[in-house]
């Protein structure tokens, strides 16, 4: 059965809906109702209901459209939902530069912004623009991708590269850049080649509103109000509908069924039609029933008409009355001034209800939705969308001015001609589209053009053509009131497109047919050719190939490619060969465009006897076609390029028999990867408040709709805000091909209470200072937030709904409550946040061996290289013999190395450089290190500087004089993939010569002043750019796979060739001496470079050894040292030619492709050749014990007993078991006899060995699962089992559950196999990752544990064998290889150029945090677990082995007391516990926030611990306990003890310490700073002073205090400081300070303690001279003299002697002289020039 549905152009006022139910019978007589049900979303569309089987109908859905960039496209704004946002510039504003795909929207800096739709996103910034962000999107229904673009942006929260959804926060908005004025977000739509042409309709449609909704009319329209935007009032439209019941038995119709929709009701009538009118557009229960038929029900939406719009122009004095248009049966025809009267009833007018009555005028428009002011080109009023019913073609709008009142509508119908003519070089030009007039016309032959343009409206004309350029550019219309001839262009060619073209000859003819030209990715214009030569324009940067084709030919070469073309190509020729009569061909087309585009294509195998015989490597064109009689098969097969990384199904393959003399034309069609999603939402009433869904920013739809048609992937579903509602956040969700995704998800009433919905990010590093966004409701300032009890930092209230803070640091992993307090309630959040550790954390070197030899130095007698993370010492003085002398085990790839001295630089990749002694050449020890910002590449040091190549990140220069603490001196980005380096010195400063690798050019730096390094010139290198050394004024550069350069560098900013040798590809190193250039790659060549400008190769012949993987050389006294790659370490003598082999050292260089462990043995599988075994019971050091060389790579390795089970992938023999019960001697003992079959995962149990794999022959091909019985250990045998056809692509990895075997299937995805009966595996469930192919698969506790080869991980809950549902999915760091293993609860990956990552699947199973990450930086491809240890086959960096740090924190009660909360009366408590760990517990403290803290005592596994006589302070005392293991990893128990004491009668004491403890002090000063200390039995609560001379307050502190600053005034100031205790108890202490103008000069200050001091004295540190005690004339000695003047002085004490005179006998300066200065004075009383001893 077929449905056709018709959209119309608008919606109706009254939508109807007629169809048919048909009645089937049940068994017996009882008919079934059985729905199918064909809806449309627009209010018109007819909806047939049938009632019938299944396969009678298919639903149909209408999509609203929106925008057009390609195909069908729902965008979201970019910021996120109820963001208050104002458009300041729109490209309506005369004299502004905005085009129509540009806008500014005003915002303040520190506003979010976020994504519109999924893309790839590149960051950057721009002098103009500032920080930006570019977003590439897919282009929808096959379209071209487009691109979103973000500027002037303050903070950026992505990174180039990383994948975002709609709505993925992107940073914030702001103002940087020279081309912004004032904080804003500028933002752009564009497509096509490069993304230079904008997508016009920025605004209105779509992004005058978050959403736009097929067929609801208004609802998604915003209103501008006060400088914001905000959602329209949608009030409840009303709508009918009716229908038909037919029985599908007979076919007759049913009368009298009883049909129910929620409250409504009725029954069919004689012909069994039913009708329900005026009923609301909600969804209920429709209900059929009638005796003697099987009641049937379902949920059913009638198509409504769309939403009404409540007027805002109504003023609020004068209710507005129902009313319309005057006409309501035709389309009334305006002009502009025309008077309209509105009277009657709403009939014909839709989208407006009750205007109020009245006149209105009519009124131009141009731009609906779009807000301008008074003074901009399209006036200052609010407008929105009004529907006319009947009405297809032209607009209808209402304008209002919400202040009056007054309400105008318009119309566009009066129109006028707008024309011209473009020109160039003074001749018309021809197909000049002229965008911006109505349908966009072209220009003619003559280059004429005109079109009708609505009166009165504002556009913009913009002429475009490719390669052309226009002036004026464009020609902008505010007002039209006459006819506008004579707008003219003038139009200039431009170079940003070129031409490629040539000549098609057959034989030495010119070709006469017709020919297409097939171009991929398709350009527009590319012409049939009927002549002999062709033209195909290009724009400027394309990249792609062409490929001609025509029936009957065939081309030579078959097709062209062509990179970034930036100037014409001619010559392109093609030799065109006829097909012969009789001869046999096969022409394949491809389908649709679009999937040519992404690059769809086709390859042919060849077939003889069921065996095939080859195939062509290269894919062909769609329409090319081959030749069949040379291949000498009799069946063939087409192979099509898989697309599913662009989401297309790839057509099956097909199948050809060979028919000599026949030509045979098959197509092949792409589909597009899709499947459908069905959202539930709860509860009712939610649902009726408006709650709605849509996925991947498509339209909001209801609860229990399904959306057709989804990009198969990851998608992202949202969630509508309601008012007084939260929603649930949004889902990530992944869509398989062809499946159904159902969904079920609840809003929350928001209530009054705080409620936390979602915590954003969910996961942290330890150290905290993550930036945390808390969303849920009735949040209030101020609030506190906690991340498992502690306090986080940096709260921030941002609204009712939003708080944003900064995680606090806690010592461990592991997930923590998130608990927010505010207004005095708490809303608390399980489990919300998880720390993690960081990148390079949780795991160390434990052990390495093996790898590539990837760079070396030479200085006197040995050679430093690298072989992997090992920093590896030669001892070379015996060439012949090299020996290892020394090695350090480093981290890290090393890159290269640096000698100098009784130093080495080593570049070690992601681990920066390090510093190594190499004093002793047997022992290098480690000096320092410093990590760069990337990846460390090479090092040379000069002058205590170092010069380092970081690969992402240009050069950085060091100080390292002190090589303990290397410094940053200076550094310089903005070339790319920095390599090697060298440095020359100049009369015209330093310079650093930098080779870039993909970036193909060699860099010059000034390094003159390091602290300012300045790129100078560059020069580009054709491919890659390697090796360099520089000598006098001419750089030596490699370019990997072209040529020796010999590079003028005299001027640093003009560089020039100088002379230019042919290279093989592979050439990776150079090293220049005496007039002889070296390089490596594949052989050595040397090159005579005395004639820089004609050098010539003088060593003819090959090198002794394969140099075809070599990396670096060194040369040496008439040597050259070449690190080999996996060859191991070459030393040739290049002395005299030929050159000879001096010695090599390959014991241990290997590729490292497999792994496993067991009894002390580590089994590596070698790439190419075979197996290395390797002794780790010492795993610090692993050696060699045996190998065996197999010819081939092994992929998996199974260990059993003593023997191993290898899989060497699509290689002959492809399944081997080696004896290794002598790992020294392995012996082979069986080799798979059986050709064209691949063996690629292996498992044994059970006596079983369990494999994956496929034969190659005859498709189609038997890819299996295969089963064999190890009775015999040596020679498998499957004769007993049977073998499982999976029919997909090639299984990979395989392990086994219980009674299922779990087969990562490639494209097919997660297979599930039942091997309860090993003869009988039955087939069970399949899950695939949509667009990837399934690397590896790890199984535990129900769940499957999935990653693909493009690093996609999913969670898949597996406890249903035959329906494995996603549960969590997360990507890898890097995608590449990948394999998956568990062990201990734990998740290991070995994740290609990232290393390994761990995640703890014990804690979290379907979100397992992330414990341990270990860069490997070079190609992590498999990994094994051994108990505490992890091996990684490393690829180049060999095997790695790795410890995991203990992270899980010990476990440790508090048993006695028991409770968490205890009283006593005792003012001490014993208390005590158990602890454990997994590991081992260190030992066990204590604390009391109270005061007091130590060490428990406990056994030696700390099962039982104990902690005697605490002391307890009155009140509550928070004893916390802490267990530590041998990581420092901490675990806590908490008990809180209330000490009850006895009523406290006992007062604090207090001293003062500080200036004085005597209790009196003198000084001149105006103010004083007291010190002491205070106790109490209990606790000091308190510590206040007072002056008797005015002055009071709080000391800081308690048992220690302090007093700052208290003010004094001349004479004696009393101040008492008093301590106080919890009882109010206290006690005080006195200090009397006495302040006195002593000197007379009317200030008293520190001069009055001094005596009047005497010329020729010297004075001390205070300014005063020495004192003697009596010495009143200050003559040095103390006689008579002195004495005469004592009496009149004696005041006695208490009593101020108040004369300057006195104060020589006052001894103790406390301003009384009494007997003790009087006893002092007979001390010190020496006679005329008698000793003194009493200096005071």
């Amino acid at each position: 059965m077929t449905i056709s549905t018709q959209r119309p152009s608008r919606p109706r006022p009254v939508s109807s809906r007629s169809g048919r139910f048909r009645f089937r019978a049940a068994s017996g007589s009882d008919p079934i109702f059985q729905p199918r049900v064909i809806r449309c979303a627009t209010a018109v569309a007819a909806v047939l209901l049938v009632l019938g089987i299944a396969e009678e109908a298919m639903p149909a859905v209408c999509v609203e459209k929106t925008i057009s960039v390609g195909g069908d496209i729902v965008l979201r704004l970019p910021f996120p939902d109820g963001e208050p946002y104002q458009v300041s510039q729109s490209y309506c504003e005369s004299g502004e530069s905005h085009d129509g795909y540009e806008v500014d929207f005003a915002m303040a800096v520190g506003r979010d912004v976020v994504a519109v739709a999924p893309g790839f996103v590149t960051t950057g910034t721009h002098d103009c623009a500032g920080k930006y962000i570019h977003i590439v999107h897919a282009g929808s229904n096959g379209a071209d991708s487009w691109r979103s673009s973000y500027f002037h942006l303050s903070a950026v929260s992505v990174a180039t590269g990383q994948y975002v959804f709609a709505g993925t926060p992107l940073g914030e908005s702001g103002n940087t850049g020279s081309c912004s004025g004032a904080p804003h977000l500028h933002f752009e739509m564009r497509k096509g080649p490069g993304f230079r042409d904008g997508i016009d309709g920025v605004l209105p449609t779509p992004m005058v509103g978050i959403d736009v909704t097929g067929g609801t009319g208004l609802s998604s329209i915003n209103r501008f109000e006060d400088g914001h935007w905000y959602r329209a009032v949608t009030p409840q439209p009303q709508t009918s509908f009716s229908m038909t019941v037919i029985n599908s038995r007979t076919g007759t119709v049913v009368p009298g069924v009883n049909v129910t929709w929620g409250s409504y009701a009725t029954t069919t009538n004689n012909v069994g039609y039913f009708s329900f009118a005026s009923v609301p557009c909600e969804t209920r229960p429709l209900r059929f029933a009638k005796a003697g038929y099987v009641p049937y029900e379902e949920t059913y939406t009638p198509p409504c008409s769309g939403s009404e719009q409540t007027s805002r122009g109504c003023a609020p004095d004068a209710p507005c009355a129902g009313g319309s248009l005057a006409s309501t049966t035709a389309a009334p025809r305006f002009q502009i001034g025309d008077v309209v009267e509105v009277a009657g009833t709403a009939i014909g007018l839709r989208a407006w209800q009750n205007p109020c009555t009245g006149t209105y005028v009519v009124k131009p428009d141009n731009m609906i939705g779009i807000i301008r002011d008074q003074a901009q080109c399209c006036g200052g009023h609010i407008r929105w969308k009004i529907f006319y019913d009947g009405e297809t073609v032209d607009r209808w709008s209402a304008e209002g001015d919400p202040d009056t009142g007054e309400f105008w509508l318009w119309k566009i119908t009066s129109t006028h001609t707008v024309s011209g003519n473009v020109t160039h070089n003074g001749a018309g030009l021809g197909g000049v589209v002229m965008q911006g007039l109505p349908g966009n016309p072209s220009t003619d032959s003559n280059g004429n053009y005109s079109a009708l343009a609505a009166a009165v409206s504002a556009f913009t004309v913009i002429p475009t053509k490719s390669g052309y350029s226009f002036s004026p550019p464009s020609r902008a219309y505010a007002t039209l009131i006459s006819d506008q001839a004579n707008q003219n262009f003038t139009a200039t060619a431009i170079t940003n497109s070129f031409t490629i073209s040539g000549d098609l000859t057959i034989g030495q003819s010119p070709f006469s047919g017709s020919v297409t030209m097939n171009v991929t990715p398709s350009v527009p214009g590319v012409p049939f050719v009927g002549s002999h030569d062709y033209d195909v324009v290009v724009p400027a940067g394309w990249s792609g190939t062409i490929t001609p084709v025509t029936a009957g030919y065939t081309f030579s070469p078959s097709s062209k490619s062509y990179s970034n073309v930036t100037s014409n190509d001619s010559n392109e020729d093609y030799a065109v060969s006829a097909i012969g009569p009789g001869e046999t061909t096969l022409t394949v087309n491809i389908a649709p465009q679009e999937a040519i585009d992404d690059g769809g294509g086709w390859q042919l195998a060849w077939f003889k006897d069921g065996h095939i015989k080859g195939w062509f490597i290269n894919y062909s064109a769609s329409g090319e076609t081959r030749g069949l009689d040379s291949l000498d098969a009799d069946t063939f097969e087409v192979w099509y390029k898989h697309l599913e990384n662009d989401g297309w199904n790839t057509p099956p393959d097909a199948t050809i028999t060979y028919a000599a003399g026949t030509s045979q034309t098959i197509t092949g069609s792409y589909t597009r990867m899709a499947g459908s999603v069905t959202a539930t939402i709860s509860p009712p009433e939610a649902n009726s408040a408006g709650a709605q869904w849509r996925v991947a920013g498509g339209p909001w739809r209801d609860s229990g709709f399904t959306e057709q048609a989804v990009l198969a992937g990851f998608q992202v579903v949202e969630f509508k805000p309601v008012a007084g509602w939260l929603h649930p956040i949004n889902r990530t969700i992944s869509v398989a091909n062809y499946d159904s995704v159902s969904l079920a998800d609840t809003y929350i009433d928001q209530g009054t209470e705080p409620l936390i919905v979602s915590v954003s990010p969910n996961s942290g590093p330890l150290e905290g200072g993550s930036e945390v966004t808390i969303a849920g409701a009735n949040f209030a300032d101020p609030a506190v937030v906690t991340f498992g009890g502690v306090p986080a930092t940096e709260t921030t209230v941002v609204s009712q709904t939003e708080i944003r803070t900064k995680s606090p640091a806690r010592p461990t992993i592991g997930s923590v409550d998130v608990v927010v307090t505010s207004s005095g309630a708490t809303a608390t959040k399980q489990n919300a946040f998880s720390y993690l550790v960081g990148v390079g954390q949780g795991m160390r070197l434990v052990g390495h061996v093996g790898g590539s030899y990837e760079t070396v130095a030479v200085q006197g007698n040995y050679a430093y290289i690298s072989v992997g993370p090992e920093f590896l010492v030669m001892n070379v003085i015996n060439p012949a013999n090299p020996t290892r002398a020394g090695s350090l085990l480093l981290g890290g790839m090393i890159r290269g190395i640096h000698v100098s001295g009784t130093r080495a630089y080593v570049a070690a990749d992601d681990r920066g450089v390090y510093i190594l002694d190499i004093g002793n050449p047997a022992s290098p020890s480690l000096l320092g290190v410093y990590d760069t910002p990337g990846l460390a590449f090479s090092a040379k040091e000069i002058g205590g500087l170092l010069y380092v190549t970081d690969f992402t990140h240009g050069l950085t220069i060091l100080d390292v004089t002190d090589p303990a603490k290397p410094m940053l001196v200076g550094s310089v980005a903005g070339f790319g993939n920095a390599y090697k380096l060298d440095i020359a010195v100049s009369g015209n400063g330093i310079f650093v010569y930098v080779t870039t690798y993909d970036y193909a050019t060699l860099q010059v730096i000034d390094v003159t002043d390091p602290s300012a390094p300045l790129s100078r010139g560059n020069f580009p290198v054709p491919t890659y750019a390697t090796g360099v050394d520089v000598v006098g004024s001419l750089a030596y550069v490699v370019g990997r796979g072209t040529s020796l350069f010999a590079i003028n560098i005299a001027d640093s900013d003009n560089l020039a060739v100088v002379g230019q040798s042919p290279l093989q590809p592979g050439y990776s190193d150079v090293s220049v001496i005496n007039n002889l250039a070296y390089t490596i790659g594949g052989t050595l060549k040397v090159f005579d470079v005395s004639t820089p400008s004609n050098m010539q190769w003088i060593n003819s012949g090959t090198a002794p050894v394969s140099l075809s993987l070599s990396r670096a050389l060194a040369i040496s006294t008439g040597r050259a040292y070449v690190a080999n790659g996996e060859e191991g370490f070459a030393i040739l003598n290049v002395s005299n030619f030929p050159i000879t082999l001096g010695g090599q050292f390959t014991s241990d260089a290997m590729v490292a492709k497999s792994v496993s462990v067991a009894n002390g043995l580590a089994f590596v599988g070698v790439d190419n050749s075979g197996l290395r075994i390797f002794d780790v019971t010492t795993p610090s050091t692993p050696y060699l014990r045996g190998t065996l060389n197999l010819n081939a790579g092994v992929s998996n390795i199974s260990a059993h007993g003593a023997k191993l089970y290898l899989t060497t992938d699509c290689q002959d023999n492809g399944l081997q078991v080696v004896d290794v019960s002598n790992p020294s001697l392995p012996q082979l003992r069986y080799s798979s006899p059986e050709d064209d079959v691949c063996y690629f995962g292996s498992v044994v149990a059970n006596g079983l060995l369990f494999t994956s794999g496929g034969i190659l022959q005859t498709p189609p091909y038997q890819l299996f699962m295969r089963v064999f019985s190890l009775g015999n250990p040596d020679i498998p045998s499957n004769s007993q089992t049977a073998s499982y056809s999976m029919q997909s692509s090639f299984p990979r990895g395989i392990v086994l559950s219980s009674t299922f075997a779990y087969v990562a299937g490639a494209a097919a995805g997660l297979q599930i196999v039942d091997i309860g009966n090993p003869n009988a595996p039955m087939p069970r469930g399949t899950y695939t990752i949509s667009g990837r192919q399934v690397a590896s698969v790890a199984v535990a506790n129900n769940f499957a544990y999935v990653s693909s080869f493009d690093g996609d991980t999913h969670v898949v809950d597996v406890s249903n064998h035959d329906l494995p549902v996603f549960v969590n999915g997360w990507q890898l760091a890097s995608p590449y290889e990948v394999d998956l293993a568990l062990a201990g609860g734990m998740l290991y990956s070995a994740q290609s150029f990232s290393g390994v990552e761990v995640r703890d699947v014990a804690s979290a199973p379907t979100a397992p945090p992330i414990v341990a990450t270990y860069n490997t930086a070079s190609s992590a491809r498999a990994v094994a677990i051994d108990g505490e240890l992890v091996y990684v086959a490393d690829g180049f960096g060999g095997l790695v082995i790795l410890e995991l740090i203990d992270f899980r924190p010990p476990i440790i009660f508090i048993t006695n007391p028991f409770s968490a909360s205890y009283a006593t009366s005792n003012s001490s408590i014993n208390i005590g516990g158990a602890a454990s760990d997994d590991q081992v517990v260190d030992r066990v403290t204590w604390l009391n926030n109270r005061g007091g803290s130590g060490t428990a005592i406990g056994t030696a596994s700390w099962d039982s611990w104990t902690v005697s006589n605490i002391l307890l302070k009155p009140g509550p005392n928070i004893i916390t306990v802490t267990a530590y293991d041998g990581e420092d990893n901490a675990g806590s128990d908490v008990i809180t003890v209330t000490y009850n004491a006895p009523l406290d009668v006992v007062a604090p004491s207090v001293v003062i310490n500080s200036p004085t403890q005597s209790g009196m002090y003198t000084t001149g000063a105006s103010s004083i700073d007291l010190a002491g200390t205070a106790f109490d039995d209990r606790d000091v609560t308190q510590v206040t002073w007072a002056n008797d001379r005015g002055g009071s307050g709080n000391a800081t502190g308690t048992t220690d205090w302090t007093i700052i600053g208290i003010a004094l005034l001349t004479g004696e100031n009393v101040i008492t400081v008093t301590a106080f205790d919890a009882a109010n108890n206290s006690n005080a202490a006195v200090l009397i300070v006495t302040v006195g103008d002593l000197d007379q000069d009317t200030v008293a200050d520190d001069d009055d303690l001094c005596p009047i001091t005497i010329p020729g004295i010297p004075v001390d540190t205070n300014g005063c001279p020495p004192v003697i005690a009596g010495d009143v004339n200050s003559d040095g000695d103390v006689d008579l003299m002195d004495f005469a003047g004592l009496p009149a002085c004696l005041s006695g004490p208490g009593m101020p002697h108040g004369d300057i005179g006195c104060v020589g006998f006052d001894g103790n300066k406390d301003l009384h002289v009494d007997l003790r200065d009087f006893a002092q004075f007979q001390e010190c009383f020496g006679g005329t020039n008698g000793p003194v001893d009493c200096q005071n």
